[in-house]
């Protein structure tokens, strides 16, 4: 008798456990169908996004190459205005007895 009495709770254990699969299963589909009929309206706003996104890429870039060329340009005048300086704070190291020389003037000039 308490053989068939195991049984049955396995089979109604086993029932049980099937309707809950049934449900979750139920559950996942609803959840693609809604993911489904959301997806053409997430793909126009990824779309409009994207748009914007680019847009906004050129433009910066345009801006940052403009930066960039200012940038240059100052460095390379600052390095016109001070060459003579260079030069003399070189010949200033450079000049006089070798045993004076600085030790950073060989890395410098190498």
């Amino acid at each position: 008798m308490a053989g068939l009495l195991a049984g049955c709770q396995h089979k109604q254990f086993a029932e049980r456990q099937a309707a809950i699969r049934v449900e979750k299963l139920g559950r996942t589909a609803e959840t693609w169908g809604a993911a489904e009929q959301s997806r053409p309206s997430r793909l126009d706003r990824m779309a409009r996004h994207a748009a914007w996104y680019f847009d906004n890429q050129a433009v910066e870039f345009d801006r940052n190459l403009r930066g960039a060329g200012w940038y240059l340009k100052r460095d390379v005048d600052r390095a016109g205005y001070r060459l003579p300086a260079y030069g003399e704070e070189a010949l200033r190291i450079l000049y006089g007895k070798p045993q004076q020389i600085e030790r950073n003037a060989i890395i410098l000039f190498y």
